[in-house]
């Protein structure tokens, strides 16, 4: 296959997403995954309507399942699957063969970058590769010394790759400590809303409303639902069994 460098961007980062440091947070996925939907939507706008995965688990599958829901939106996206060797799903849990799987066939091109088993040197090959081929690198690089992603990086601001880097992105959201924050991580599954760096996200017809952590004034569970009050008064129900978000700006949450 034939890949336009200046339309191609590439994806790498790590296995495990972490915060900065390193506690766990339930919302931390649908975070990145709300950021990145804004990222794929800008390179797209610009231009870049090809991606490669190097469809490791963690970040390259998510990536990787983020560009296929984009695809509905836009057809004339291509995901390329970067694969490092024959059979390199077969040391995944059950569950993850099944995402490779799904991936595997949903993508536009295979790209093996050997055709033979495992090779201890595949994975940095199939990152030259990446690099050589793409325009702009979205990582999700924590730092971690001898990481084959840092080195990724490193490689690709050499090349003159454009790079971003998810992890530095989401700094705002690993330091903040507000009560709405904390209190939401027991509603990580919620399609009510969805989850941001900077707070929550409602859906007003198909214009988004973003709401900052800061402006939460009060959020708890009422039954089925969770209801937020902001600093100004303005009130929403969220239901946590539907995608079903309501605004009321009367003093009382009518559902």
């Amino acid at each position: 296959m034939e890949i336009a460098k200046e339309k191609t961007v590439a994806f790498t980062g790590n296995r495990l997403l972490t915060t900065s440091d390193n506690r766990h947070d339930a919302n931390l996925e649908n975070v990145i995954r709300t950021e990145l939907t804004f990222c794929l939507e800008e390179c797209y706008q610009e231009g870049k309507n090809v991606y490669i995965c190097g469809m490791v688990i963690g970040w390259d599958m998510l990536c990787a399942e983020e560009v296929l829901k984009l695809k509905t939106k836009y057809p004339d996206i291509v995901l390329i699957a970067a694969i490092p060797f024959m059979g390199q799903e077969l040391m995944y849990s059950p569950k993850d063969k099944q995402r490779y799987k799904r991936i595997y066939e949903a993508a536009d091109h295979r790209e093996f970058i050997t055709d033979r088993g495992y090779d201890k040197d595949a994975y940095h090959k199939r990152n030259d590769w990446m690099i050589a081929n793409s325009s702009e690198l979205i990582a999700y690089d924590s730092g971690k010394p001898r990481s084959g992603t840092t080195s990724t990086v490193r490689k690709a601001r050499k090349a003159g790759l454009e790079v971003l880097n998810m992890f530095d992105e989401l700094h705002s959201y690993f330091i903040t400590t507000h009560l709405a924050k904390r209190y939401l991580q027991n509603f990580p599954h919620v399609t009510s809303f969805r989850y941001g760096r900077e707070g929550v996200i409602f859906e007003g017809g198909n214009q988004p409303f973003p709401v900052n952590f800061e402006q939460i004034s009060n959020v708890r569970q009422d039954g089925a639902f969770l209801k937020f009050e902001l600093n100004n008064g303005v009130k929403y129900v969220a239901s946590l069994t539907s995608d079903t978000s309501l605004i009321d700006v009367s003093n009382v949450c009518a559902v």
